[in-house]
């Protein structure tokens, strides 16, 4: 487990399947994440947590509230290079947890965890163009926007451009 302030990043487990299954089953979240809905089951969940876990070039962690460790978010690495030391976040966190600084922790936290652990020391991520509010975070928190895809990601009928960014990770 890894603490700041209110926020707390622990390792998933089988009592996070209703959240999980919330966020894999919500079209309006998959295309925040630029995913696509699973129609998940509790046990398909349970075996993606298992599966994940065991994976070398991941890692998932849920965001919880420091009071009751209940989940209100993850975080996540994926496509980890371990010689090339990088790999691509993906952060999620619920409407009502947002505005409180759980995000900021959760980042702070997570971008020392993997550069003092992990040996990471380069982030990168995407986030759709239209999601000003997740742009805006990036910027303030020192992450470098490289590009730009044009109608990068298809969703209900329609193409979404995709901001590029990428953070390098220094010693803290």
């Amino acid at each position: 487990m890894i603490q700041l302030n209110n926020t707390l990043l622990r390792s998933p487990d089988s009592s996070d399947v209703a959240f999980f299954k919330q966020i894999r089953n919500s079209l309006e979240i998959q295309f925040m994440l630029m995913s696509r809905v699973r129609g998940s089951s509790d046990s398909q969940v349970l075996e993606w947590l298992r599966l994940r876990e065991k994976q070398q070039d991941c890692i998932l962690l849920v965001i919880a509230q420091l009071t009751d460790n209940s989940p209100i978010g993850f975080i996540q690495l994926n496509n980890i290079d371990h010689i090339s030391q990088h790999g691509e976040l993906g952060i999620y966190l619920q409407q009502d947890a947002q505005g409180k600084q759980h995000s900021l922790d959760a980042l702070c936290c997570f971008e020392n965890y993997i550069l003092n652990t992990m040996h990471i020391s380069k982030i990168t991520l995407n986030v759709l163009s239209s999601n000003k509010r997740a742009i805006n975070f990036y910027l303030k928190n020192n992450y470098r926007n490289i590009g730009y895809l044009e109608r990068h990601f298809y969703y209900d009928g329609a193409f979404h451009d995709v901001n590029l960014f990428e953070k390098l990770l220094t010693q803290r």
